[in-house]
């Protein structure tokens, strides 16, 4: 059960767990769940992951304060032992092949290494965005979860809703980021992660108004946006198209891994990927996955452009499957 408009605030005050519903609920839509616990620990979640401790860290190097907002939190954890992660093993080919990697006496990238430790540290599961936020933010940070399926906020709560830091609601994420009620803009540092399963087609328009509104009104935010590579490259040109245009001047850079296949993959001269042909990631026609990020931290680039040719590296067992990915691309620089 997916719910529109309504807002369920649940935050930690005097250690308690207090849930405040708005006085306008939107009717609920039934709707197919998209699960991710089937998906955790995939070669798509390493990357997006190692990324976004990349971030973290670029954000935490500043002795000031910062929010992270998750859009989409999902339940927080993951239980790779449990029926759902079990029925397809993806992990398999993602985490599991950075632990293979060490247990044979490999080093990982830093932001690598730091996933694995993690994830070592949840006793069989595999930590969702909001754990690995809780666990590198510091005390004067705060955490903004939204997630709008009933039971995937309910199971965040349980991974992180005793962190006093954190407050989590059960609403829409892109409608949460633009309420200066809830989340307030203006000069306050943040980063912001955009995390959709892309299922019921809105998706490139809702990110776009969210992308106008923070570099419009939010210009002290970073947006990190992760996107599935499929072998239809037109819908990663739609959403470059509508990042870039919704982004104005801010800075735009791309970073691209396609990690199972044999698709040969060509880049056009305007920087959009194209000709995604071949195998899958998963299922539906996934090669692999990126990030867009808009308005990114200084430096980042330098660190991405370490951290892209290892996990290629890794994650493909040695043998790239794509002549030009993996990628760091700037589609706009000011």
């Amino acid at each position: 059960m997916w719910h529109y408009g309504s807002l369920r605030c649940v935050r930690r005050e005097h250690g308690r767990l207090w849930a405040v519903a708005s006085s306008e609920l939107a009717p609920a839509h039934t709707r197919l769940l998209y699960k991710h616990g089937f998906h955790a620990g995939n070669a798509a979640d390493v990357l997006k992951h190692c990324v976004l401790i990349c971030l973290l860290q670029q954000m935490t190097a500043k002795n000031k304060p910062f929010s992270y907002v998750d859009t989409h939190a999902g339940a927080g954890s993951y239980n790779l032992l449990g029926d759902e992660a079990t029925t397809l093993g993806e992990h398999k080919a993602g985490l599991g092949i950075l632990r293979s990697a060490v247990e044979q006496g490999q080093e990982l990238p830093a932001s690598a290494a730091e996933l694995l430790q993690i994830s070592d540290g949840l006793d069989g599961a595999y930590p969702g965005s909001p754990c690995i936020a809780a666990r590198l933010c510091r005390p004067m940070d705060s955490l903004l979860l939204v997630e709008r399926a009933v039971d995937q906020h309910a199971s965040l709560l349980d991974a992180v809703g005793a962190d006093g830091r954190v407050t989590a609601h059960l609403s829409d994420g892109y409608a949460v980021v633009r309420d200066r009620k809830l989340c307030p803009a203006g000069g306050k540092r943040a980063l912001v992660l955009i995390d959709p399963p892309y299922q019921f087609g809105s998706d490139n328009d809702q990110i776009a108004t969210v992308v106008e509104y923070c570099t419009k009104h939010w210009r002290a935010a970073r947006l990190a946006i992760w996107f599935p590579l499929t072998r239809d490259a037109s819908k990663v040109d739609r959403l470059y198209e509508a990042v870039c245009k919704a982004a104005g001047d801010s800075d735009v850079l791309t970073v691209e891994l396609q990690t199972r296949g044999h698709a040969k993959t060509s880049v056009s001269g305007s920087g959009r990927a194209a000709d995604r042909g071949g195998g899958d990631v998963g299922g539906g026609g996934m090669l692999g996955s990126g990030m867009l990020l808009v308005q990114p931290p200084f430096g980042i680039d330098a660190q991405l452009n370490e951290l892209l040719p290892a996990l290629d590296s890794l994650l493909t067992e040695g043998a790239s499957v794509s002549p030009t990915l993996p990628r760091v691309s700037w589609l706009r620089r000011s």
